[in-house]
């Protein structure tokens, strides 16, 4: 994984829980990675928390817009 960043530009995740992978990739790459998750509906909040910069969206998009806006507002507590 440590030479992640230097072979890829991009990285897709969908896996169940992906909020580790996602930490764990970002964390070895330093960040500059692209990160994208494949999962949105159920992994859209952890992966905002996580700092990727992607989702692949579904059609839900006045939910993902409302969260976006809870937890760029500082109400990720009041979201839970």
């Amino acid at each position: 994984m440590d030479n992640i960043g230097n072979n890829f530009r991009s990285y897709k995740i969908e896996v169940f829980p992906a909020g580790v992978k996602y930490s764990h990739v970002m964390e070895a790459t330093g960040g500059g990675l692209h990160v994208a998750g494949g999962w949105a509906v159920t992994q859209f909040l952890e992966g905002l928390d996580c700092g990727i910069h992607a989702f692949m969206l579904t059609g839900m998009h006045e939910v993902y817009t409302r969260d976006i806006q809870i937890v760029h507002g500082g109400g990720r507590e009041r979201r839970l």
